[in-house]
Formats: C-alpha cells, sequence, structure tokens
C-alpha cells in the first residue's frame, strides 16, 4: 500500500459543530489509520476489490463514434481479459465498466463510465459505514455532514492517486483464491435463487388458474369482467370455494394474474382474503 503522509490529511483541530470531542478524537484516528498506515482495511478491501475486477468481470474497449452532431465514447466487449501482468492500479482504474453516461458537453455525447468512479463509490460507502460506528449510525453521519467536515472525498482522491503506480499483479496472488470461491458461492446462489423464483411463479399461476376454473364452475357460465357492484358476488363465490381448499394465497396468485379484476377491485379482494379465508388451506376459524 501507498500511504498518504499524515500532514496531507489536513485534518481540523477541534470538533466541527454538532461533534463531540470523543467522537472528534475517534474520527481522527480513524482518518489517520485509514490514509496514512501501511496497512488498513481500506488497503485490503481495495486490493480485493481489485482482484475482484480483473478476475470476475468482463473487460471493455472503447469505441468512438462520430454522429455528425457529437463524439460519443462507447464501451465494447472484449475478447481478451485484462493485462493483469502488465497493469498497475492507474490502468485499471481508467478502464471502461461497460456503462455509460451522457456528458452533457457540447459536442460530446455519451462516455464510458471507469472503474474509477466505481471503486471511489465502494470505499465512500465503506468510510460512511465506518464513521457510522463512531457517530451512532449512517443518518447521523449525513445530519452532521461529516463527508464536509473532514474533506474525506479530498482524503479518498489523494489516497486512490498515490495507489495508481501499484501492480495489479501482487493483489490477485494475494486475493485470487478468495475472490475466485466467493464467485462460485454466489453463482450457485443465484442459480438457487432463479430455480426457487421460477417455482414460486409456476405455483402461483397454478393457484391462479385454480381459483379461475372454480369460480367458473360455481358462478355456472364463464364471469364477465368483475367491477365493484360486483364486489358481494365475488366475496360470496369465495367464501363458498374455501369448502374446495382454496386458501388466501390462491386468492392472491389469482388477484397478481387475471385480467378480470379492476386494480381497486383486486386490492379488495387480496384484502378481503386474508382476513376471511385460511392461508394454508386448513378449515378457516368461523
Amino acid at each position: 500500500m501507498v500511504a498518504l503522509p499524515l500532514t496531507f490529511l489536513d485534518l481540523p483541530t477541534t470538533p466541527p459543530p454538532g461533534i463531540t470531542v470523543d467522537a472528534h478524537a475517534a474520527i481522527t484516528a480513524l482518518l489517520c489509520q485509514t490514509f496514512t498506515a501501511v496497512q488498513s482495511d481500506l488497503n485490503d478491501g481495495f486490493e480485493r476489490t481489485c482482484a475482484k475486477i480483473v478476475l470476475t468481470t468482463p473487460r471493455f474497449i472503447e469505441r468512438v463514434e462520430d454522429s455528425g452532431y457529437d463524439v460519443s465514447v462507447y464501451p465494447e466487449p472484449s475478447s481478451e481479459a485484462y493485462p493483469i501482468a502488465s497493469w498497475t492500479v492507474a490502468d485499471l482504474l481508467e478502464a471502461p465498466t461497460g456503462d455509460t453516461t451522457a456528458t452533457f458537453v457540447s459536442g460530446a455525447g455519451f462516455a464510458p463510465l471507469r472503474w474509477h468512479a466505481k471503486v471511489e463509490d465502494v470505499i465512500h460507502a465503506w468510510l460512511t459505514t465506518a464513521l457510522a460506528s463512531i457517530v451512532g449510525d449512517e443518518d447521523r453521519v449525513f445530519e452532521l455532514n461529516l463527508t464536509d467536515a473532514y474533506d474525506t472525498p479530498r482524503l479518498v482522491a489523494m489516497w486512490l492517486e498515490a495507489q495508481g503506480p501499484r501492480p495489479l499483479t501482487p493483489m490477485v496472488e494475494r486475493w485470487g483464491a478468495d475472490v475466485r470461491e466467493d464467485a462460485q458461492i454466489a453463482a450457485v446462489e443465484a442459480v438457487r435463487r432463479r430455480d426457487e423464483a421460477a417455482a414460486r411463479a409456476k405455483d402461483d399461476q397454478q393457484r391462479a388458474h385454480r381459483v379461475h376454473v372454480l369460480l367458473d364452475t360455481l358462478h355456472g357460465a364463464p364471469l364477465p369482467s368483475f367491477t365493484m357492484p360486483e364486489r358481494s358476488m365475488l366475496e360470496a363465490l369465495l367464501r363458498r370455494s374455501i369448502d374446495h381448499g382454496v386458501t388466501a394465497a390462491d386468492v392472491r396468485a389469482y388477484a397478481t394474474y387475471t385480467t378480470r379484476l379492476s386494480n381497486r377491485l383486486r386490492r379488495h379482494i387480496v384484502a378481503w382474503a386474508e382476513v376471511q379465508m385460511p392461508s394454508d388451506g386448513s378449515p378457516a376459524d368461523r
């Protein structure tokens, strides 16, 4: 890690308005440790973030497009991996992330977002959490305006600039195994959540269809689109459908998928079912 000289911090010597002497001392100690120590939690998190980017995210290169009205620079997927062996932190932070943003500059249309901005956001979020542990919670960090009071954006910018010459290889060697393991765990978890969501959607559609068919059967003919005056009739049908094992969950699913209900009637029927119908198929207490 490249640490900043202590004199660069230029921290306030007295507590800013609203900040106690003890809190000021703790914040000053935190910032000194974070930005001037050779080893710190910030450095570990930063190295891990850099390793995660080059090992788990696709690389993008830049494509310039002149529309005749303005010139835009777009990120374009690259078939090559990040050149870890030859790149420094500065190279990585200037690389495009794959997202774009409007420049709001005459003659310049869109520009790629760079990793510098995203890494900076990660550091600010980490710093906000650390400050919150001193003053109570994150709301207090913003209420006390600690970002301006201690000029943390300047500190983060200077610290990141100081890291620029560092090679990426040692970071990948240190954190690569952990990053790859985390990526594998995340991939497995994503598949599990996707399968669970698909199963829930299928179950909801089956529930909705069951209530749909049952209501048609109870009514004796295909039902028209319901309107507010038909609320009582629908409630009566649903009350009778309890004998057929219909639950509040079934009605929620039906209200989600049916095209027969107005939004107002949809909300009413769901609220009515939550109170009047069993939630799990067991006989309702009457």
